[in-house]
């Protein structure tokens, strides 16, 4: 068996070099700066692009640029242009980790397991303790086919990081690749509820889902590829709405995939849900409500969308609504202790101090690393 291939690029997560130092033009500082702190991968390659043309920037601080705007091409998942700035940083830095680290991504996303495994390896001699590089090693393994690694790496980072998502992910495709869905299942549950944004994990729950239950049949054999149903969307469709992009572009995708009968149940709930973190993520709590609450006309059993209406809920002032909502998240999931501890807040806000201090005491209790 082998993981499936269309594993969303969002998932390997990219390892970025930060330090600046810049002594030329006030405009050319703006520029490198706001290359440095984009968020948006459209904003990012326009800036660190006039940046790098100025012909003013030069060795180590050149060659942050060009990592970062193969950053923002690796996460519109232009791998080819990604890799010609990734190669133009590290051949002017050659022995750092980050940069290195971040072209063995971009290998990663180009299934060039081969040379991600190089550069990642790499990576980790020059800095072992990036626990980023960890991560993409075990991936890198488990996209090559060999799980038994895959698995022995993503242990060695749970027991070190236990709420590090991207691993109990990495080791439910490996687990799943070796056939042991039940495993996999309870890594990818437990990867989401930690992480709801790893849609790696929420496909992977679906694929074992669908198959434990029947819907996919087709017989596996050899290293053929395994019996995968895919999102009734077009890949493409699915990634432009939850994929890593700006959020006027994610609106109009989710829209789109919302409207075009394609989706239907706990898919279209989750791209209701979708929509909605990205209004709240904007600010615009009403209409986020407006969509979990379409969300959870279809789909009851999923507590992120509980979770993700409480905060929205909370935002727009009425604690009751999001306590009640959060009540139902942890029905779903006793052990959430984000959810204890959100609820404990709720209830201070609505004046129930004693059961506030209460929620957020289990929560602690659940997790002792959580902090106010």
């Amino acid at each position: 068996m082998r993981v499936p291939d269309a594993i969303h690029p969002a998932t390997f997560i990219f390892l970025v070099a930060v330090t600046l130092s810049w002594t030329t033009t006030s405009v050319l500082a703006n520029d490198a700066t706001a290359c440095v702190s984009a968020k948006s991968p459209d904003t990012k390659i326009t800036v660190c692009g006039r940046a790098i043309r100025s012909g003013i920037v030069h060795g180590q601080n050149l060659a942050i640029l060009y990592n970062h705007r193969c950053h923002a091409y690796y996460e519109i998942a232009d791998y080819d242009s990604a890799l010609d700035d990734c190669n133009a940083a590290v051949r002017l830095l050659p022995g750092n980790a980050a940069v290195l680290g971040g072209r063995g991504a971009v290998y990663l996303g180009k299934r060039d397991h081969d040379r991600a495994l190089r550069d990642i390896m790499e990576a980790i001699r020059l800095d072992p303790k990036q626990l980023n590089a960890h991560n993409n090693l075990s991936l890198a393994y488990a996209l090559k086919g060999d799980f038994e690694r895959a698995i022995e790496i993503a242990n060695e980072i749970i027991r070190l990081h236990p709420r590090y998502a991207y691993a109990y992910k990495n080791r439910g495709l490996a687990l799943e690749g070796l056939g042991r869905l039940d495993e996999a299942l309870s890594d990818f549950r437990l990867a989401v509820r930690l992480e709801p944004a790893v849609l790696d994990a929420r496909e992977g729950i679906r694929r074992i889902e669908q198959r434990q239950s029947g819907i996919a049949t087709t017989a596996v054999t050899g290293a053929a590829t395994p019996a995968v149903v895919p999102t009734a969307a077009m890949p493409q469709e699915f990634d432009n709405c939850f994929g890593r992009h700006e959020s006027a572009a994610k609106l109009k995708a989710c829209a789109d995939l919302i409207t075009s009968g394609k989706l239907h149940g706990r898919e279209l709930a989750l791209a209701y849900g979708e929509r909605g973190s990205i209004y709240s993520q904007v600010r615009n709590f009403d209409a986020a409500i407006a969509e979990f609450n379409e969300a959870l006309k279809l789909e009851r059993g999923i507590a992120e969308l509980f979770h993700h209406r409480a905060a929205a809920l909370l935002q727009s002032g009425a604690h009751q609504s999001a306590i009640n909502d959060l009540n139902e998240a942890i029905k779903l999931n006793p052990r959430d202790a984000q959810a204890f501890f959100n609820r404990g807040v709720a209830k201070l806000n609505a004046g129930n101090t004693v059961g506030g201090n209460a929620d957020i005491a289990e929560a602690k209790r659940l997790n002792p690393q959580l902090t106010n």
